[in-house]
């Protein structure tokens, strides 16, 4: 078996998976269990719980003619020290009676005194069944397969435990060694009868690790008591490999007499010794970086009264340890008169209750001068002895520094804050070091988050690469983006300037934004603006040619009937004139009215917005089609999202919007199969996406895509119309602020898209 580290769940969960029922017990009448494996269910009926509160035990359920037997049996091998396979009867829970194998063995301390018992109890019923039912003899000969059957047993826990061990007969040759001792299965079977000496040969490696080993099994044999040393190995590839090795006198039970056999441990203790070695180098390390830093410290033993001072201090005070000793006293002398009553306090109280603080104060040197001091202490143990342990730091350059440094950032804060650009500085993790001021949020809330979050996500790639470059190359760098402002994403002029160390490193940046929001809607606007009157100027040029085209031949009608009346025409042709002059005056009144319903849905001044429940405008239309959708059989879905479902809009045009789409979609079925409209809604960010869907005949969009909103445009003569139907529904949905567009496939069906923005 490989080498595997075990912990002490992956041993417990090995255990609990073992068939049958794993155990230890004490030696008592009762048998109490102190542990016992899941197994114990399918064996016994009693749960682990069951056990370990007593409710069963080991003696209660087996069955009452075998008692006396297996306690006789067990009680023999005890007193022999030697494990033992017995045959006898239990009864579960339910009543049921099984015959079960046991094999255990007593688990004994280093004086010989019974610990424990552990064993493993297996169903043997179905084996059983067939010999004759009779009662065991109290200590029953082990026959081959039971020594086999416990030898595995044992075989298998020691090769899986994570320590080398081994045994070695009277003549230092190995008997007994396991997997993590010798990984490699044939290598373990050739060492058996073999030696320390044969294996440096087998390895081709020093006979000194042998030699070594034979000195302790001699000195195991003399003294008749265990023995420990470290040894130190090379593996393969040249590393220093460390182990704790432990021999001890060891008698085998088969043994009839005395024989010098000895059984060796093995624990890997490399990664302790490395640990060792680097607290070794460390220590040595904080001699040297105490004087450096000027550090020292005192130890208190309170118990003796005793106090050590390091040589540090006695440089900070600027005294001579020989010349001038030192007690508790003559230490706060040199503790600044301004601060002596204040330290001396809680220092008095740190050693009267023995508790750890941190302080700083000042105090004046033999010379006379002020130095600034940290001194902090913790209550500590060792080897039983208690002590108080203080660290004493000179921080004078320290406090020096961060006043001058505090003078500068003062400066430098009261000229940040009065700017009115943005200045934030950022590091290498992208995280805020400094902003000079926010308006909406703390500065505490800010102050070590990512800059990346103040960012619009569409601009987080671009800004986080000009970034990149102003670390890498050093270059100040500029662009546009969208941040976090107080009335939400702004738009932001950011510059971007590297801030070097000493080294010429660049090791943060500085950001100057300044917000363009009002620039860029402006900006907006004018291109909308641009827009918007390109857009009225095409459609004015569309309106004219229309007015003038349809109302060139109802005015030609007039004139030539007012012309032929002047000629003085007979009553009958007169009243057929009168007749054309009635009829291009309706031409003319209806396409007045349908013009004056166009501008009246591009002008919706005196309409009231109000709150709008689009299912519920939905459920009206439809109210309003019933018969038309009964008789083209249309069905209509919907999945409209709770988020779109609720809106503020002019309810008019809703519906409007509504009723030309779903009468569209009836009047232009495709008879050849079920009419099918979809409505769905969703809300994004810029607002509200209706989308109407058909599976009509569709619109060939590769001839009439520039035409599908226009006047008077009609694209199939399955249904009457006018062609006034979409370009009022596009005008409609204009007017509300929204746009809407079309996708179509001949013979397929239709989707009409509309955005209505927030």
């Amino acid at each position: 078996m490989d080498k595997v580290a075990f912990d002490s769940s992956d041993f417990r969960n090995l255990l609990d998976n073992l068939p049958g029922m794993l155990y230890r017990c004490k030696f008592d009448q009762l048998r109490a269990v102190l542990y016992v494996n899941p197994g114990c269910l399918d064996l016994t009926g009693f749960t682990q719980h069951d056990f370990r509160g007593e409710i069963a035990t080991l003696s209660s359920i087996t069955h009452p003619e075998d008692r006396q037997a297996v306690w006789e049996h067990i009680s023999f091998h005890l007193s022999q020290n030697t494990p033992w396979y017995y045959e006898y009867r239990i009864t579960d829970k339910n009543g049921k009676l099984k015959w079960v194998s046991e094999n255990a063995k007593g688990v004994f301390d280093d004086n010989g005194n019974l610990l424990f018992i552990d064993g493993h109890i297996t169903d043997i019923s179905s084996g059983i069944s067939a010999r004759k039912h009779h009662k065991q003899a109290p200590w029953p000969e082990s026959n081959e397969n039971d020594i086999r059957e416990t030898r595995g047993f044992y075989e298998n826990i020691i090769n899986n435990v994570n320590v080398d061990i081994a045994v070695f007969d009277q003549e230092n040759k190995y008997r007994l060694v396991n997997e993590s001792a010798i990984k490699d299965e044939k290598l373990r079977q050739w060492i058996i009868g073999k030696d320390d000496y044969d294996y440096c040969i087998k390895k081709n490696v020093s006979s000194e690790i042998a030699a070594a080993r034979y000195n302790m099994y001699k000195l195991v044999d003399t003294l008749k008591k265990p023995v420990e040393w470290i040894e130190e190995l090379v593996d393969t590839e040249g590393n220093k490999r460390f182990y704790v090795r432990t021999v001890k006198p060891f008698k085998s039970p088969l043994a009839t007499e005395e024989v010098g056999y000895k059984i060796v441990y093995g624990l890997n203790i490399t990664a302790l010794k490395l640990v060792q070695n680097e607290l070794l180098r460390r220590e040595n390390l904080l001699s040297v970086s105490h004087k450096l830093a000027k550090v020292g410290y005192w130890v208190w033993y309170f118990k003796v009264d005793k106090l050590d001072w390091s040589d540090v201090i006695f440089e900070i005070l600027g005294i001579n340890r020989t010349d001038t000793p030192l007690s508790y006293d003559n230490y706060r002398k040199y503790i600044h008169p301004a601060d002596r009553e204040y330290a001396s306090k809680i220092l008095e109280e740190g050693k009267r209750s023995r508790s750890s603080y941190s302080i700083e104060y000042r105090i004046i040197t033999s010379e006379g001068t002020i130095k600034y001091i940290k001194e902090q202490s913790s209550a500590a143990q060792a080897n039983e002895e208690e002590y108080i342990f203080g660290v004493v730091q000179d921080i004078t350059d320290l406090k020096l520094s961060e006043e001058a440094l505090a003078n500068r950032e003062n400066h430098f804060k009261a000229i940040a804050e009065s700017s009115p650009v943005l200045i934030t500085e950022v590091d290498r993790d992208r995280m805020i070091t400094y902003i000079n001021f926010l308006k909406v949020r703390k500065r505490e809330d800010v102050i070590g988050a990512s800059v990346l979050d103040l960012v619009a996500d569409k601009y987080q790639d671009v800004f986080n690469s000009r970034l990149e470059d102003c670390f890498n190359l050093g270059h100040v760098q500029r662009l546009e983006i969208q941040g976090k402002g107080v009335a939400g994403w702004e738009w932001y002029d950011v510059n971007m300037g590297p801030v070097r160390s000493h080294n010429g490193n660049v090791q943060s940046v500085v950001l100057l934004s300044q917000n363009i929001t009002e620039k860029k809607q402006n900006e907006e606007l004018r291109e909308k603006l641009i827009k918007e009157i390109n857009h009225r100027y095409n459609e004015l040029m569309q309106f004219n040619y229309v007015v003038s085209h349809n109302l060139r031949a109802p005015v030609a009608n007039i004139l030539g009937a007012t012309y032929l009346l002047n000629m003085g025409l007979p009553e009958e042709e007169t009243n057929n004139m009168y007749s054309y002059l009635k009829e291009s005056a309706e031409s003319i009144d209806k396409l007045i009215r349908d013009l004056n319903n166009v501008l009246s849905a591009r002008s919706p001044l005196n309409e009231i917005k109000e709150d709008l429940t689009l299912s519920d405008m939905i459920k009206i239309v439809c109210y309003d089609l019933e018969q038309q959708i009964k008789n083209s059989n249309a069905v209509i879905s919907t999945e409209i999202s709770s988020e779109a479902d609720q809106f503020t809009s002019i309810k008019s045009y809703i519906q409007s919007i509504i009723h030309s789409l779903l009468s569209n979609a009836i009047k232009f079925k495709d008879h050849t199969r079920p009419l099918k409209i979809a409505i769905k809604a969703v809300r994004r960010s810029e607002g509200v996406l209706i989308e109407f869907s058909d599976n009509g005949i569709g619109i060939d969009l590769n001839v009439y895509k520039d035409q599908i909103f226009g006047l008077y445009k009609r694209f199939s003569d399955q249904s009457e119309g006018k062609g006034l139907g979409l370009h009022m529904t596009k005008a409609q949905v204009e007017s509300l602020g929204g746009n809407i567009t079309v996708e179509s496939e001949v013979g397929k069906g239709t989707t009409f898209k509309i955005m209505l923005s927030n």
